[in-house]
């Protein structure tokens, strides 16, 4: 099994259209100003940027992949009565019209954490051991740095190289950001 999440960039003019229901998220990777996915690394950037410098006032580095406003949700209560119910077509309809999203101003914040990274200081912070350890997803990080190998250092910092640009285009541009993960 894999696990990923996608960030989405997107203008306040689509965002107020996904946000009235006129576009689907289906149109997203045609409408979005770009978008970049992140495979099995979210929890192991996570631990990293945790355990590294300081982060200033307002800056919740949790948010980055899990967004904590969103639109169209529901309650954990009306889930599980549509659950019981056996209402999987309503529980589809209102998990393709949920939206997790970062604000301009919360995407600005994120940005100035994240462009102060300094890549030997992450190199510093990562540790397999420890990602393996705290069975940190998908618990197969090694030191073995062969571009061919995924879950080592050049798996993370390419990841994190994608994560830095989509935030730094979405702060120049004040744009919203949009998570999806699954």
């Amino acid at each position: 099994m894999s696990f990923s999440t996608t960030l989405y960039r997107i203008s306040e003019d689509l965002f107020d259209k996904l946000k009235s229901g006129s576009i689907k998220s289906s149109q997203l990777v045609s409408k979005s100003k770009g978008f970049a996915t992140f495979q099995d690394s979210t929890d192991a950037i996570l631990v990293i940027l945790k355990s590294g410098s300081s982060r200033p006032d307002g800056c919740d580095i949790d948010e980055i992949f899990s967004p904590g406003e969103s639109f169209g949700s529901i309650s954990d209560e009306e889930f599980q009565k549509l659950m019981d119910a056996g209402n999987y077509k309503e529980i589809e309809r209102i998990t393709d019209s949920t939206f997790y999203f970062l604000t301009p101003d919360k995407v600005a914040v994120l940005n100035s954490f994240l462009s102060a990274l300094n890549m030997s200081e992450v190199k510093s912070l990562y540790d397999p051991d420890v990602l393996n350890a705290k069975n940190i997803y998908p618990a197969l990080w090694t030191l073995d740095d062969d571009r061919r190998n995924a879950f080592d250092f050049n798996h993370l910092r390419n990841e994190l190289e994608s994560l830095k640009e989509i935030f730094e285009q979405a702060s120049i541009q004040k744009d919203f950001i949009l998570s999806f993960s699954g």
